[in-house]
């Protein structure tokens, strides 16, 4: 698979990093103690350490969540699939999610059918970029107070 790297995160960095740093849209870390109470507090979450060098002050290490697809989107919403690779095709059509031409992102609408809400923090199958909190997660996560991400509530058909 193009771009496709095996293995934990190596590299640099510098600066200060929130509780959850994204390195990318597929690139999630989470300060290692953070991790660790979501743990505790039942969210099983899987993740490896990252390794990066810092050429200054070393923070607090961070761990890289490895994040599965198994939520999809609404069948009325999902886009036609190319028949060579079985990749979605996008981009979607106006209205997609509920936002008729409204000039922001769209907003997926989840197949409550196959939402499993016991998967604390998930990827859609069709569209992997996003990510999708259960609302035990998402109430635990703003209850902390932690920082680094933004919550949206969406739809369950």
């Amino acid at each position: 698979m193009p771009a496709t790297q095996f293995g934990p995160l190596r590299g640099t960095g510098s600066g200060k990093f929130d509780d959850f740093a994204w390195l990318s849209y597929f690139t999630v870390l989470v300060r290692e103690p953070v991790f660790m109470e979501l743990r505790r507090a039942g969210f099983d979450l899987l993740g490896v350490p990252a390794d990066i060098e810092f050429r200054r002050k070393q923070p607090e290490p961070l761990m890289e969540l490895e994040l599965w697809p198994s939520a999809h989107l609404h069948p009325s919403d999902c886009p036609k699939q190319c028949d060579i690779c079985g990749r979605h095709l996008f981009p979607f059509r106006p209205g997609f999610g509920g936002l008729a031409d409204s000039g922001k992102r769209p907003r997926p609408r989840l197949d409550a059918a196959r939402f499993d809400a016991t998967i604390p923090l998930q990827r859609i199958f069709e569209w992997p970029t996003i990510l999708v909190a259960s609302e035990s997660f998402a109430g635990f996560i703003e209850k902390q107070g932690y920082t680094g991400f933004t919550l949206t509530p969406l739809e369950l058909l």
